[in-house]
């Protein structure tokens, strides 16, 4: 008889639950193991840039799954459909699965859990992409948590906070070639590794995959984390972990990548390690906010911004600045800085993505979904419970202390954070040969010409662009609009 691993979106055999499980299960009961990753067609789709990495992590993964004995269906398809064609098609009789959240994830997953079940399919329940079961954690008031710092202690506190320790690899079935002979010929969806590559990535130097996560990992706690609590915050450094894309992936498990922090910082203790640490809770934070709201990509958690007079993004002159701003020629070097490198990378240092945000919801007053869904697009990691969260932490319309007029100014930004012009010169390359000094006095520089990356400096400064918007005024008229609604 068959055991179904339908591990969702966690490309790794180390720390699997669903995976381990069930081969556990298999080899004592001398069954066989099929792993499932699905592309639920109910769910929002992935955007383009996590579409290739998926595709480029899948035969990393799937070779892994093999030297285990088991082979791997990765599709496209309505996952409600699937499980139950599987079952009948397969002769399933167990099902270990890892849950999933956010939209209608855990309908559909009642539907399908409740229609094998009648079929005499037991069905067991593993939490895998988060540290710990985002139900688990509760205000006094028994409800969920909408600010960082106090969910943040409350899970320092808890011994109910984790989900368990992390699971092993784990030991390697016997091939059964029928078996795998018989997944090949399914005919039950597109196939998740066919994903047309976006034209955009042919710069991108990513390594997809568990092992090369892993080792990403490693090298950031055995060198850069020391410098980790303000190295992370300079972007003309290489001062973050660039695990993120990994996470995402489930490449890493965010129990192991916890593990081997705190392990890190009980050896060397220091205030860097647990600035890391504190990083992977506000992963933490958001999934436990994508489990108590849903529609987080789409709906403000605080309803009261439904009423704030949002600029439309389709229409003239806004929609003109939106499509600069998304290019990456603002006329405000840092932001353009970073939304130059998203589009080259496919990722976006983490400070910078602050600045952007804020400029585009508080100075160009453009509703936050309207980001949110371009960072989606085109960001390697865009997790469908941090991307919404942060974009709506950044816009002030989230789970937030602080009010609405935290406003990041992209100059002072950049004189804190930037002031070498480092990353500023990185990726706009027409600003490449100006000083720092000249380049900070761009971003109230007027001017009428586009960039020409041919001219002299002096000449760079005189054509660059002239900013898209005013940052003194637009921040008093945002504060006008949210005093409107306060």
């Amino acid at each position: 008889m068959t055991i179904l691993a339908v591990i969702g979106m966690n490309l790794r055999v180390d720390d699997n639950p669903a995976l381990f499980h069930a081969a556990v299960q298999a080899a004592e009961s001398d069954d066989r193991v099929v792993a499932v990753v699905c592309q639920d067609t109910n769910l929002r789709a992935p955007g383009a840039a996590f579409a290739w990495w998926t595709a480029k992590s899948l035969p990393v993964f799937r070779q892994d799954l093999e030297d285990l004995g088991i082979p791997l269906v990765a599709v496209s398809v309505d996952l409600g459909q699937l499980i139950p064609r599987l079952v009948e098609q397969l002769g399933v009789t167990q099902i270990h699965a890892n849950r999933r959240w956010g939209e209608n994830a855990l309908e559909v997953d009642r539907q399908w859990s409740e229609a094998v079940k009648e079929r005499g399919v037991t069905v067991h329940g593993h939490t895998a992409h988060t540290l710990h079961d985002p139900w688990a954690l509760t205000t006094g008031q028994g409800g969920p948590y909408r600010v960082f710092t106090p969910f943040s202690k409350r899970f320092g506190d808890s011994d109910e906070a984790f989900n368990g320790a992390p699971v092993d690899v784990p030991e390697p079935l016997e091939t059964d070639t029928e078996l795998f002979d018989a997944v090949t010929d399914l005919d039950c969806g597109t196939a998740l590794e066919s994903a047309e590559e976006p034209h955009w990535a042919a710069k991108f130097t990513w390594e997809p995959g568990e092992r090369a996560g892993v080792e990403r990992l490693e090298d950031f706690l055995d060198g850069a984390v020391e410098d980790y609590a303000t190295a992370r915050d300079l972007p003309g450094r290489p001062g973050t972990s660039g695990v993120s894309p990994y996470l995402a992936h489930g490449e890493i498990s965010p129990r192991r990548a916890w593990e081997m922090a705190q392990q890190h910082a009980l050896a060397a203790p220091s205030e860097s390690a647990e600035t890391f640490k504190t990083e992977l809770l506000w992963r933490e934070f958001n999934h436990h906010l994508l489990y108590h709201y849903p529609d987080l990509h789409q709906r403000n958690l605080n309803a009261r911004f439904d009423a704030f007079p949002w600029k439309s993004a389709q229409e003239g002159t806004v929609a003109d600045q939106v499509a600069l701003w998304r290019s990456g020629h603002t006329g405000h070097p840092l932001v353009d800085a970073g939304m130059r490198e998203l589009w080259e990378t496919g990722w976006m240092h983490n400070r910078v993505r602050m600045v952007v945000a804020s400029v585009l919801t508080k100075n160009l007053g453009v509703h936050w979904s309207v980001g949110e869904q371009w960072f989606w697009d085109t960001l390697v990691d865009a997790d469908p419970a941090s991307n919404p969260g942060n974009w709506q932490w950044a816009s002030g319309t989230g789970a937030d202390a602080a009010p609405y007029f935290r406003i990041f100014n992209p100059r002072r930004q950049a004189e804190r954070f930037d002031d070498d012009a480092a990353y500023v010169r990185r990726w706009v390359p027409e600003l490449a040969e100006v000083p720092a000094g000249s380049i900070m006095k761009l971003y109230d520089a007027p001017a009428s010409l586009p960039a020409d990356t041919n001219l002299s400096p002096a000449q760079t400064l005189e054509l660059y662009p002239a900013p898209i918007v005013d940052l003194k005024s637009s921040r008093a008229e945002a504060l006008d609009a949210y005093q409107s609604i306060k």
